[in-house]
Parts: structure tokens; C-alpha cells; sequence
């Protein structure tokens, strides 16, 4: 009977192991269900409250045939939402749209340099916010945010999407 209980455990373990999903892992489901072209237009990607990964990662891209941009949210492996964007709330997406075969560090890789960012500068966080962006020279950055527990800014760290190395941190040290 013992032998049926542990065989049960096994199969069971990697339900309970699996995460969140990564960035990279929602850019799989934008060039699968939207099309490889889509991942030429990116502007943006977020997620919140990232504990390591956030539930939801939102994708904002250019919308050529409807001008302007589309917000895709993607959780649970598929694309949940997709909306026309306010092109007044995001700003200007000319030149910005990120070259994602310069992005080398995944939502993972840039938890792991804010979190041993973190504890260097003695700083406890919870969660992190993540956003995948361009910086003023057009390269890949990642604005990783941590929060305590009470969902307040505890620190602001500025990680280069291509090589990983912070580039700046705010709130902390």
C-alpha cells in the first residue's frame, strides 16, 4: 500500500512544482498564436507581482494594420485578452519596438540579478514587478521593481536586457 502512496507522490510532484511562466515562455505563445511577426513588434512586456514569476505577463506591440498598439495578456499558456490600446496612454512607439535576438536575459535571469542586487544592498522584497523595454540607445532593458509585503517600493534596479549587468538602482544602498 506504501509502494501505491509514494508511486501517487511522484506522479504528482510536477503539478505542484510547476511555476508561473516566464517572459520568454509568453513570447512562445505570442509568435505561436499571433504569428512570428508579432515578435518584431514589441514594445513592451510587464507582469506584477512576480513571486518569482508573475501570473500574467502583458504584451503590448504595434498594431500595423490598425495603427497604433494592442495589449495582449497572457496567462495559464495562452493569450487571455487582447485590446486595442489607448496610443495616448502609451506614448510614441516609433523606434521602440525591442529586437528580441539582442534580449539575452530572460524574467528568470533579471530576478536573479535584482534578488542577489537585493541582498548585497540588505534590502528584503517580496514580489517584483517586471518590464521589458527599450533604453534611449534602443537596447533590451529590464525595470525590475521590488516590493515588501506590503506591496510598497522597496527598490528600483535597471538590468541590460543583452548582457545582464545592472545599470542602475534606485531605493537601495
Amino acid at each position: 500500500m506504501w509502494r501505491v502512496w509514494v508511486g501517487l507522490l511522484l506522479l504528482a510532484t510536477p503539478v505542484f512544482a510547476e511555476g508561473n511562466a516566464t517572459a520568454y515562455e509568453a513570447l512562445r505563445v505570442l509568435g505561436s498564436e499571433v504569428g512570428r511577426d508579432a515578435l518584431h513588434q514589441i514594445v513592451s512586456i510587464r507582469g506584477t507581482k512576480g513571486d518569482p514569476e508573475p501570473e500574467r505577463w502583458k504584451i503590448v506591440v504595434e498594431d500595423p494594420q490598425g495603427g497604433g498598439v494592442r495589449e495582449l495578456e497572457i496567462a495559464d499558456g495562452r493569450i487571455d485578452s487582447d485590446n486595442k490600446a489607448d496610443h495616448d496612454a502609451v506614448g510614441s512607439t516609433e523606434g521602440a519596438t525591442i529586437d528580441v535576438s539582442r534580449l539575452n536575459l530572460d524574467s528568470s535571469g533579471a530576478y536573479a540579478v535584482a534578488s542577489h542586487t537585493a541582498e548585497a544592498s540588505h534590502t528584503g522584497f517580496v514580489t517584483a514587478d517586471y518590464t521589458l523595454r527599450t533604453d534611449e540607445r534602443g537596447e533590451p532593458m529590464w525595470v525590475v521593481t521590488l516590493r515588501n509585503g506590503s506591496s510598497r517600493p522597496v527598490g528600483t534596479i535597471y538590468i541590460g536586457g543583452t548582457r545582464g549587468t545592472v545599470r542602475r538602482t534606485e531605493g537601495m544602498f
